[in-house]
Formats: structure tokens, sequence, C-alpha cells
């Protein structure tokens, strides 16, 4: 079985990471989640993700430092390419000049978070079930 790539939703707002988490997972990314900027960079510094989705608008915490971060992170696999989430009232600029490599705009569509990340990471392998297997196996045996 393929691993499937693995995502790190950042966002203080409980149905947003809730709404991001279930459209990824729809689609068949593994998603891990962190209400703070504080339990990302915890959950960071023991975990590479493929992808982080990560709001820039989150009270208490610069969530800009955790862009920094990951910018300046120099492990094994490259840079990780993050999506930040924007309300309307900050700069697309800012965010760019951040460190994000791509953003999306608050209030968010799943269809268009799903194409935004399938966009940047490779899709996930649909990894068949047991029903699957045994139908493809019964069809080449009739041939």
């Amino acid at each position: 079985m393929e691993l499937q790539p693995l995502i790190l939703v950042v966002d203080d707002d409980p149905a947003i990471r809730q709404l991001v988490r279930l459209a990824l997972e729809s689609a068949g990314y593994e998603v891990a989640t962190a209400p703070s900027g504080e339990t990302a960079l915890a959950w960071l510094a023991e975990t590479r993700p493929d992808l982080v989705v990560l709001d820039l608008s989150m009270p208490g915490f610069d969530s800009s430092e955790v862009l920094r971060r990951l910018r300046w992170d120099n492990r094994p696999g490259g840079r990780v390419p993050v999506v930040v989430l924007l309300d309307r009232t900050i700069s697309r600029m800012a965010a760019f000049e951040a460190g994000a490599d791509h953003y999306l705009l608050k209030p968010l569509s799943p269809q268009e978070v799903v194409a935004r990340v399938a966009a940047i990471l490779p899709r996930p392998v649909d990894t068949p079930t047991a029903e699957t297997e045994a139908a493809l196996v019964a069809e080449s045996e009739a041939a």
C-alpha cells in the first residue's frame, strides 16, 4: 500500500479546520490538524508533512513565524509547500512576501481547497478495497 500525501491544516477556527480536513480526506489525503501556531511548530519539530495549509490571521501567535520557520527548515526532502488562508483584509502580496507558495481566500470552498492542493501535490493513489481486488481477480480468472 502506497502512503498518501500528508497535509497539516493549521487554523484556530474549528469549523474551518474540520471543513478543510474533511475535504482533503475525502479526496484521499492524510490530514493532521493544529489549532494554533505553537501546536503546529511542536508537531512540525517531529513530523514533516508534504504540504501545510496555514491560516495567517490567527490571534495570539504570529502565524507568519510558522511560515518563516518552514522556509528555513533544511531537513531532507526540500521545502514544504504552504497554502495560506487569507481573510480579505490581508494582502495577497504580504502572504507571498512572508513565503507562501499559494493562497486561498476565506470563505473557503471545499472544492477549491482540494483543487489547489491537487495542483501542488501528486494525486493520492486509490488503494483498492478487498471487494475491488476480489472483483479484479474474478474478472481476470474468467478471461
